[in-house]
């Protein structure tokens, strides 16, 4: 359905989302209350809309009108379903006016109107039952309220709505679904993914909405504590995305637990927070006390929501309670954890909410949920389901997981041998009753899950198919079987997640294999546990994987630390990243304490020293991640013919770290802040021929790529070479891989050669080259020119202009010439100074063809806070890359500080000429400060228009000055022109310095 929304109302970037709730429902209570209007409730809380219905409160409260009036201000959009007799109410009709005045003064105010049983004709013109009910109110009420009513009825039935008999057959569940679905397109969905069948959220976030909303100038804390899988991270989750649009910053820091188990997973979570907070995507932390200095600067000048996920260390609780000092009036802070015993020292700092369970009735709605997934399933089954919930009392977790076991089971025999099962298991066990899922895989399935709960949890869904896939592993089948089973989930960012305490029991059962003696278990994740093995060397042949990190066992490290000597100063998230692999933290192990496990897989021993030989080293290992290892060469008798995956960060390796060995397995290279490294290895098809995966970030001193790499042809799809400083060029092979899929170069600033052909890489979806000094990277067969510019409107010579952030059409199918190019113009609005931005990426997504053409160029120098800027560029296709008939959708992806305000494409017939020139503008900031920014000017390719065309075309005088400087006129603003001085068209790239004139 087409969009409906109000006049556009100017709004100051200072104005805040204050909503409340995600949807109004208007209606008349005596017609639907108890039937359609609870459906319609039910379906949208469900769907994750936090919804308001007058319930009767507002009543019995005594002051309906205000209370409706504030509610009605504190959504996101209304519904309002027009039945029989709700033109009868005067409350319907008052309440409608405060809708309309609404909608008419916000712009992104949702109103649709629903027609239930009620011609749409009869609310436009209050004719059929509007008329009696107007009759009647004409001998009471005077005209000028009439009027309004009679406005706002009118005004509301010539939106775009929905009526019952035109939609959905006049089926009612259907109906209500469609009605939910629009809601879903309209209101903006919320910022953290939620699970789609939640139960009962209204009253377990009651009393967290009114803290959040109790207006206390101070910043404030809140704990919500339970047991594990209770719920406190869905509710921390829940109201993250109710209130969040409340302040100005906002940062929801996940499992600190299980990241602080991670070397650099306090630095990471600090980064994470700075980022949030101060609403940059890329922020630098030279120190953990750098970064403190920084959240505290950030913190103290902003209303922020923070919530920290899964404390339980009393270090980390006291350094968060230290950060209430430096918080700005009105912020407020959410922490979840299990371990009640960190409160008792602190309750007077605090409000403690414990998360309870749910009630009986929720907790069968849950299961039911996911064990039946139909609307009429056995009814002896749902009888034995009931007994499934007592035992589960009230744990969301517990419920969610076993009802998807019990799913699969359609037999009454099968579910009374499971609740048999159940009853043989203590209440109070949970993690025993979370095992049944287990239970239920099949050996398969089961050695997979124990893989991930111990090595895998937090990793890329796609790294851990490499690696496990070569152990014999259907990884593919067998993760989608675990997500099945709700033991484990995929995130948005493809890693692979599983609740902690499904985690727990993982791990819990890989323990009672040996309880007493870890040599003879399955796999060792504890670090402890590791070192003792294999310092005592009691490993056997049953292990299988083992994770050591030397660091891990320092007994002084502190996560959170209060730094008394400097009152104030906390040391927030204080455990050094490590960047380089010069630390004292190794400790000596001998290498002969692996000889006997023959069965290993997996294994990492970080900042471990090895010592020996290593000829009885196991031969079969898989995955090796050995971070900070101390040697630059790898020992000649390491045997490395079975490794799928290599991750050395942050080693000493140097340029011949592996030797001439064949690694003929090797599919992933992870060797990122090796800084010793200068040269990559010799990439033969002989040496590594399958080699898929080559990540080489912030190694500062590597200088060249082997030409080899050309060799990877068919293999290697993902290539990073991030902040490789030193590195000058990239090899002309790089062009040869035909299947790469991502490229990455960012932050490679002294990169000044890039190969010709790289339009050849026909497979390539992922490039990232931002922070880098070069103009974009396109081919000979693509050619590419723009310019930013100071405007506010598309020049008149574009054929198609239209208002808005995004562009769809299909190019005319009557076109009977050639398509040699197009010209986009981007007018967009800067609503703050963006001089050290430099994400801004236009995007052109051909849907015929399956095809996207993406070009981000560097823009450093953007216009003032509140002002307009237009980018104009002209892109030269090959002859089968767009066609008549193509449908094309234009848009823009930048920082949330700049919208799109007008689109503009022309399309273009050019005959291939001469190369155009590659040009950077320097242009001062401001005139009066004097300092200087950049704002680019690219273009590279074949091209025969040019860029003296280019700036003629958006209205830049040429003036020729000399025969090998020019100046280039742009039109000024409130008295000023801009000069562009010294434009030598005789040299490939020419740095312009843009001078100011009044």
């Amino acid at each position: 359905m087409a969009s409906v929304g109000g006049q556009e109302a100017s709004s100051s970037t200072s104005q805040r989302d204050t909503s409340a709730y995600h949807v109004f429902l208007s209606f008349r209570g005596e017609d639907i209350r108890k039937t359609f209007l609870d459906h319609l409730y039910h379906a949208l809380v469900g769907a994750g809309f936090h919804t308001f219905r007058d319930d009767d409160k507002l009543e019995r409260a005594g002051n309906i009108k205000a209370g409706l009036e504030k509610a009605i201000q504190q959504s996101r959009s209304s519904i309002v379903v027009f039945s029989e007799n709700y033109a009868s109410s005067k409350w319907c009709l008052d309440e409608l006016v405060m809708i309309v005045e609404r909608h008419r003064r916000t712009s992104k105010f949702v109103l649709l109107p629903v027609f239930y049983h009620v011609e749409p004709s009869h609310v436009r013109n209050q004719t059929g039952s509007l008329a009696a009910a107007f009759a009647g109110h004409e001998e009471w009420f005077p005209k000028e309220r009439i009027r309004g009513w009679r406005e706002a009825l009118r005004e509301v039935a010539n939106l775009a709505g929905m009526e019952l008999k035109n939609q959905a057959d006049g089926h009612e569940a259907k109906f209500i679904q469609e009605i939910v679905k629009e809601i879903e397109n309209r209101v903006i969905l919320p910022v953290l993914d939620l699970p789609s069948n939640l139960v009962g959220m209204d009253s377990r976030v009651e009393d967290i909405d009114s803290w959040l909303q109790n207006g206390s100038s101070d910043g404030e804390i809140m704990v919500l504590c339970g047991m594990g899988g209770i719920g406190k991270t869905t509710i921390a989750r829940y109201v993250f995305n109710l209130h969040h649009s409340r302040f100005e910053s906002s940062s929801f820091l996940a499992s600190i637990r299980e990241t602080f188990e991670k070397s650099d997973g306090p630095i990471n979570l600090q980064r994470q927070l700075l980022a949030d907070i101060s609403k940059r995507k890329k922020t630098e932390i030279s120190s953990v006390d750098d970064g403190i200095n920084k959240i505290k600067h950030v913190m103290s000048h902003k209303k922020v929501l923070l919530v920290f996920d899964d404390i339980d260390q009393k270090k980390q609780l006291d350094a968060i309670l230290g950060m209430k000092d430096w918080l700005y009036p009105h912020s407020k802070i959410i922490i979840t954890t299990r371990n009640v015993r960190l409160l008792m020292a602190h309750a007077s700092k605090l409000k403690i909410h414990n998360v309870g369970e749910l009630n009986y009735n929720d907790s069968h709605e849950l299961f039911s949920r996911y064990a039946f997934r139909q609307d009429h399933p056995n009814e002896f089954l749902v009888q034995l389901s009931k007994v499934v919930v007592r035992q589960c009392e009230g744990l969301p977790l517990a419920l969610q997981v076993l009802g998807s076991t019990f799913c699969e089971r359609a037999d009454e025999n099968e579910w009374l041998s499971l609740l048999a099962k159940l009853e043989d298991i203590p209440d109070n066990e949970i993690s025993r009753k979370l095992k049944i899922s287990y239970d239920s895989l099949d050996d398969h399935d089961r050695n997979l899950f124990l893989d991930v709960a111990c090595f895998f949890v937090g990793e890329d869904k796609d790294y851990m198919v490499t690696i496990l896939d070569e152990c014999e592993v259907h990884t593919t089948i067998g993760v989608k079987n675990l997500m099945d089973r709700c033991l484990l989930r995929v995130d948005k960012d493809n890693k692979v997640m599983m609740h902690q305490m499904l985690r727990d029991m993982g791990r819990e059962i890989v323990r009672q294999e040996s309880p007493e003696d870890p040599g003879n278990r399955s796999r060792l994740w504890d670090h402890k546990e590791s070192f003792s093995v294999l310092k005592d060397n009691s490993g056997t042949g049953n292990i299988e994987g083992l994770a050591l990190d030397m660091r891990m066992l320092k007994e002084d490290r502190t996560v959170f630390r209060v730094n008394s000597a400097r009152p104030g100063r906390f040391g927030f998230f204080s455990w050094p990243l490590v960047n380089n692999a010069n630390n004292s933290d190794e400790m000596d192990l001998k290498a002969d304490a692996f000889s006997r496990m023959c069965r290993l897989r997996l294994l990492h021993i970080n900042y471990v020293h090895l010592t020996g030989g290593f000829k009885g080293f196991p031969k079969n290992i898989k995955w090796l991640r050995w971070h900070g290892c101390p040697l630059e060469s790898i020992p000649s008798d390491f045997p490395l013919q079975s490794l799928v995956a290599i991750d050395m960060s942050y080693s000493k390796l140097g340029p011949g770290w592996c030797g001439t060995k064949l690694l003929g397995c090797l599919k992933i290279l992870d060797l990122s802040h090796c800084h010793g490294l200068t040269r990559t290895p010799d990439f033969s098809i002989s040496r590594v021929p399958i080699l898929e995966r080559l990540i080489l970030k912030g190694c500062k001193s590597l200088i060249e790529v082997h030409e080899s790499i050309g060799n990877l042809e068919n293999s290697l799809v993902y290539l990073n070479l991030e902040d490789c400083t030193s590195l000058s060029k990239l090899p002309r092979n790089t062009a040869m891989l035909k299947v790469l899929k991502a490229l990455i170069i960012s932050g490679c600033w002294n990169l000044v050669e890039f190969p010709m052909g790289m339009e050849k890489l026909e497979a390539l979806r992922v490039f990232h080259a931002d922070r880098i000094v070069m103009g974009p990277v396109v081919g000979e067969a693509y050619g590419l020119l723009s310019i930013f510019y100071p405007g506010s409107q598309v020049p008149a010579w574009f054929t198609t202009r239209v208002k808005g952030a995004s562009l769809s059409f299909t190019v005319p199918s009557s076109l009977r010439t050639s398509i040699g190019g197009f010209s986009i113009c981007l007018v967009c609005f800067v609503y703050s100074n963006m001089m050290d931005r430099d994400e801004f990426y236009a995007i052109l997504s051909n849907e015929t063809k399956d095809l996207k053409l993406i070009y981000g160029p560097s823009c450093i120098g953007w216009p003032e806070a509140n002002e307009d800027m237009s980018w104009v560029s002209y892109w030269m296709l090959e002859n089968d890359k767009l066609e008549a008939g193509d449908e094309l959708t234009i848009f823009l992806l930048s920082e949330k500080e700049v919208e799109v305000r007008e689109i503009g494409f022309h399309l273009m017939d050019l005959d291939v000429g001469e190369e155009a020139d590659i040009v950077e503008v320097n242009q001062p900031a401001r005139p009066s400060d004097g300092q200087s920014g950049s704002t680019r000017l690219f273009g590279y390719g074949m091209l025969g228009y040019t860029l003296k065309d280019l700036l003629k075309d958006v209205g830049v005088t040429w003036d020729p000055v000399g025969e090998k400087e020019h100046d280039i006129i742009l039109p000024g603003r409130m008295g000023t022109t801009y000069i562009l001085n010294g434009l030598s068209r005789c040299s490939p790239i020419a740095d312009v310095v843009l001078a100011h004139k009044t």
